[in-house]
């Protein structure tokens, strides 16, 4: 209130117009109602408790607002998009399901957040102590990529994707930031993107969530975590440089094709609420709908045919995302259909990373047979699995788990335990399970490595405040 009412006192205020409507605010404080000061779109006046405040206002409300509007910068509309897009949205949407009331004191989600936190902490610490510091960069590092086309384990820099890349670790210690509110974690989440638009190579590695697309992404929710509306500018950039398909032949998978990539756009778009975005999302989901837009492509035949089933379950859940936010109904009936028609029962026991269960969760086609057994029916068995990491281990069941609990309004607690045995059996001195780690050479990435099973141990506890970044959410 004094720093309010400071400049009426100090000549800062010049216009003895605004001594009305501060006499009034005064008023409505003085009964402990706030000030419901309103205009109308075709008179100059303005009104409190619908009487009028003489000689204020000199342009009706509505020309009033049309300044206000266009004197916005880029930053400020997409602001103001994104609040109203949260405002409105449908919460049944598949992009953003209703949830079940969570209370702050929920005494389960207490629990599981006091008994991961610290390890979480402690996980991401691992992450940036095995940094190096390279031309003026404080956090460089190697990562670990595993292939299924080809045997061994591949070092490359970490830099261009989410899930292989800077931003998949700046997304682990944002997580750990919201979580403990350390500013240290969010400083360092800040510095590790310092550089990713620099570093994304657009035209040399462009499909999917292993491609530099995912990183305009991953800037979008680390806007929103960290609350840093410079990253979503850059995210804007970066998603924008992506090129048209002419030409192009990808694949059409999550990981490492288009479907990777319309998601991203899509969530970019989401976000952002830019017109460009939201033209390359469409040019890309376009694409995905033409490649299988053949009845093969419905059939169980199909799956096995047309890449795998991974590939079908990823093209379904991107049509129904597609036709949801840009308004095509019929991309989600397709989508839907599509997905239905993966569903069998060998396909519930694959450890694949594009995961029909999580795929069906997302796009909200949850159904009763999750609710049998869900450790069962995701991962073929309760017993933990011989790997950890998110991409095809114990956490990518956990990951899968919180989506099933999420889309069913079910307990959260199979994923909490999955979670905890995997990390009970690494204090037993054998350590975490994943492709190409070692204690003296930790894997720090998103899909294989210590910051995937950072972001997914915290997603237990905060499902809502945490989006599924598998599924571009």
């Amino acid at each position: 209130m004094e720093r309010l009412a400071a400049p009426f006192f100090n000549n800062g205020i010049e216009d003895d117009r605004l001594w009305s409507v501060y006499r009034i605010e005064r008023e409505a404080l003085g009964r402990l109602d706030p000030p419901r000061i309103t205009s109308r779109m075709g008179t100059t006046e303005l009104f409190f408790d619908g009487v009028p405040i003489p000689g204020y206002a000199s342009n009706p409300g509505f020309q009033r607002f049309t300044e206000r509007v266009e004197s916005l910068s880029a930053a400020d509309r997409r602001r103001q998009v994104r609040f109203i897009r949260e405002a409105f949205e449908s919460r049944d949407s598949p992009t953003t399901r209703a949830q079940p009331a969570e209370s702050d004191d929920d005494p389960d989600r207490e629990a599981t957040a006091d008994g991961f936190e610290g390890r979480a902490a402690a996980l991401v610490d691992r992450v940036y102590d095995a940094a190096s510091t390279t031309f003026g960069d404080p956090y460089g590092w190697m990562a670990t990529r595993t292939s299924d086309d080809t045997a061994g384990v591949h070092l490359v820099p970490a830099r261009e994707s989410l899930l292989a890349g800077r931003s998949g670790i700046a997304l682990a210690a944002a997580a750990v930031y919201r979580a403990t509110g350390t500013e240290t974690y969010r400083e360092r989440a800040l510095e590790t993107v310092r550089f990713e638009d620099d570093l994304a190579s657009i035209e040399t590695n462009l499909h999917g969530a292993a491609g530099a697309v995912s990183a305009a992404y991953a800037l979008c929710v680390l806007s929103d975590l960290l609350e840093a509306d410079h990253l979503q500018s850059r995210a804007v950039d970066l998603a924008t440089s992506v090129p048209s398909l002419d030409g192009r032949d990808g694949t059409v998978g999550i990981e490492t094709g288009v479907c990777g990539t319309t998601l991203a756009l899509l969530s970019c778009y989401r976000r952002t609420g830019d017109t460009e975005i939201r033209e390359l999302a469409l040019e890309y989901g376009e694409c995905v709908h033409t490649a299988f837009d053949a009845d093969d492509a419905r059939s169980d035949n199909g799956c096995n045919t047309q890449l795998g089933f991974r590939v079908t379950d990823g093209v379904g859940y991107t049509l129904v995302a597609t036709g949801e936010t840009l308004d095509k109904p019929w991309y989600v009936e397709e989508g839907t259909e599509l997905l239905a028609g993966t569903w069998t029962t060998r396909h519930s026991a694959s450890r694949s990373p594009s995961r029909p269960t999580l795929a069906r969760c997302v796009a909200g086609q949850y159904n009763e047979e999750l609710a049998v057994d869900p450790s069962t029916v995701v991962g073929g068995s309760a017993d933990l699995w011989e790997y950890d990491h998110l991409r095809r281990g114990n956490f990518g069941r956990v990951e899968r788990l919180v989506e099933a609990a999420r889309a069913g309004d079910r307990s959260p607690a199979p994923a909490s335990t999955i979670a905890r045995r995997s990390l009970e059996r690494a204090s037993d001195g054998n350590g975490l399970v994943l492709p190409g780690h070692d204690p003296e050479f930790p894997n720090v990435t998103l899909h294989d490595g210590l910051s995937g099973i950072v972001y997914t141990i915290l997603r237990v506890a905060r499902p809502e405040e945490l989006p599924c970044v598998l599924a571009f959410e």
